[in-house]
């Protein structure tokens, strides 16, 4: 997640501040622990700029599409539960796509929540995983909406209450989404008997492609280079990072087409250069991944 204005306090529910007027809401529920809320219309898509921070997080988007420049997080499409971590602090791009709704519900746990005085979570072996996995790359683990979750965003989006009321079934809302992250993180988090060895050679290719995207030929050639076999870089790098190696050479092709774009290159020159044979086919992809055509980027 990213740094967000507008984060208020449980405290300020009670007292009747309940967020930004706009449809967007931060909640502190504990030290390190938040709850948010957004529920906006969105005539055109809109992008904005912050820092993201070590976190481990799960977001239920109910409407709407939502994309960042995140090395390997794609973009996120409505009905999805998405339970994420990572280690990263860098500059982040988000891209809310045009929709007549953008409706979602997410918390994200930070470091800070575990160095709390008499927090008696902490011990427990899977909120330590937890901890862990926010010293390490990106993790990520999507799911289709169940019942139970979109009656949870809907109930915490639409609280029907005020005051006091609101900010206890605010609080509870979040500890039952905390639980569901909990059992999303030992889903996503099972252990991948993936060896010291494997691990380090994965983020080798992982360090290769950000690097230059471009240069991957094929995923043949890429382990090749990186001694294996096609067949288990496929199956390592879905271990260690929970996402296939060839939607994540995509995924950095086009986040370094859109730096490009804003550098000032234009839309064939950007698709040679990432490694398209065709500019209509990097249009196609590119508009499909931020919800604009490459040619109304500027620089």
């Amino acid at each position: 997640m990213s740094d967000q204005p507008g984060v208020t306090t449980l405290d300020d529910v009670a007292k009747g501040r309940s967020g930004r007027s706009d449809g967007n809401a931060v909640i502190e529920i504990q030290p390190g622990f938040y709850l948010g809320r957004t529920d906006i219309a969105i005539a055109e898509g809109v992008s904005y700029s912050s820092r993201s921070f070590p976190f481990a997080g799960l977001s239920i988007l109910l409407e709407g599409r939502i994309a960042t420049d995140a090395p390997g997080l794609s973009a996120i499409e409505p009905n999805t539960v998405l339970c994420i971590s990572h280690n990263e602090s860098r500059e982040l791009t988000s891209y809310f796509h045009g929709a007549e709704r953008l409706r979602n519900v997410e918390i994200f746990l930070l470091p800070d929540w575990y160095e709390q005085p008499g927090n008696h979570l902490v011990d427990d072996p899977t909120f330590q995983e937890i901890r862990e996995a926010m010293d390490r790359p990106l993790r990520q683990m999507r799911r289709p909406l169940d019942a139970r979750f979109r009656e949870l965003a809907l109930s915490t989006l639409n609280l029907g209450e005020s005051g006091a009321i609101a900010a206890l079934r605010l609080e509870a809302q979040a500890l039952d989404l905390l639980a569901g992250l909990v059992g999303s993180f030992r889903d996503a988090h099972a252990p991948s008997n993936l060896s010291r060895r494997d691990f380090d050679r994965m983020m080798a290719v992982r360090d290769a492609i950000e690097g230059d995207p471009a240069s991957v030929e094929s995923l043949t050639a890429l382990a090749a280079a990186h001694g294996v076999s096609a067949s288990k870089l496929k199956r390592d790098f879905f271990l260690a990072f929970s996402t296939c190696v060839g939607g994540f050479v995509n995924e950095q092709r086009l986040v370094l087409a859109r730096r490009l774009l804003e550098e000032g290159m234009n839309v064939s020159q950007a698709a040679y250069r990432v490694g398209y044979a065709h500019p209509t086919n990097f249009s196609t992809a590119f508009k499909r991944r931020y919800g604009v055509a490459p040619r109304d980027i500027r620089g």
